[in-house]
């Protein structure tokens, strides 16, 4: 068995590959930032879990018969080399291997927020996933009601975002073909 983090003295950088495999052996999971793995919070919420089962029971289908699967936060992506970051949820190539620990062509990423004014540990990653560069989306979602803020990338190297509020909105994914209803998301689970 592998090291805990805790019995481990993190002095050196690690790579990639000696990262991979020591997670491999690891139940919590870890991103990779900076040479160092980085422990996830534990625990999500009802909610957050209800949402996450809600956005892939939608995505799966509309994502059948084009390149692309949705991916949870059990497989990293790579935002540039040497840094592995967790989605809450992700949509990559179906082009990966199955083995693979790691996407490896992401399109869209997927967050969830408590407080989107206070969830700075999310909102730190949005500058990580800007330098992935296959992703197209990153949209980060309220926890608690129906609203969503979409970063996607512009022709060339920029990037633009907007808010998306309501039930009745859509979030505009160009990349992937598709226009995510945010009722499909939140009925049922939005207070």
């Amino acid at each position: 068995p592998s090291p805990s983090m805790s019995e481990m003295q993190l002095t050196e950088p690690w790579s990639t590959e000696r990262f991979l495999r020591w997670q491999e052996g690891e139940d919590a999971l870890h991103e990779f930032v900076g040479g160092f793995p980085l422990k996830m919070p534990e625990g999500v919420s009802r909610r957050q879990d209800r949402l996450v089962v809600e956005l892939i029971g939608w995505l799966g289908p509309a994502l059948r018969g084009t390149p692309f699967a949705p991916f949870t936060r059990r497989f990293g992506m790579e935002t540039r080399p040497g840094q592995i970051r967790r989605p809450a949820m992700g949509v990559d190539t179906v082009a990966t291997s199955p083995e693979a620990m790691v996407a490896t062509a992401t399109v869209a990423v997927f967050e969830f927020l408590c407080d989107p004014r206070f969830d700075f540990d999310r909102l730190r990653k949005i500058e990580d996933y800007k330098q992935a560069p296959f992703l197209r989306h990153i949209v980060c979602l309220c926890e608690d009601r129906p609203l969503a803020f979409h970063a996607f990338r512009l022709t060339g190297a920029g990037w633009d975002g907007t808010r998306i509020e309501g039930l009745d909105a859509s979030i505009p994914l160009a990349a992937l073909g598709t226009n995510l209803p945010l009722r499909e998301i939140y009925n049922g689970v939005s207070a």
